[in-house]
């Protein structure tokens, strides 16, 4: 799937991911990992129209607040999705 995207996208989803999101690829992992929480999936989405890769997981139940949230998580696996 080929996504065509503008400049002003890109640079969205770069900030985007810069304060929201974190990556892993030590050691305990197999593969590079990239992961974003969210309470509003319709943000995840955007990045990943954006991106053209990746999985939406959820709603999950945090139960780290006074109040639980509903969550939800963008991963990418693996070399490819994570260049």
């Amino acid at each position: 799937m080929q996504i065509v995207t503008h400049n002003e996208d890109l640079a969205w989803a770069a900030g985007f991911f810069d304060g929201e999101g974190c990556t892993s690829g030590g050691t305990n992992v197999r593969c590079p990992v990239i992961i974003i929480g969210q309470v509003h999936r319709e943000v995840l989405e955007k990045f990943l129209m954006v991106l053209g890769v990746g999985t939406i997981y959820g709603p999950y139940e945090d139960h780290r607040w006074e109040v639980p949230k509903i969550r939800y998580q963008y991963h990418a696996t693996g070399f490819e999705e994570t260049q």
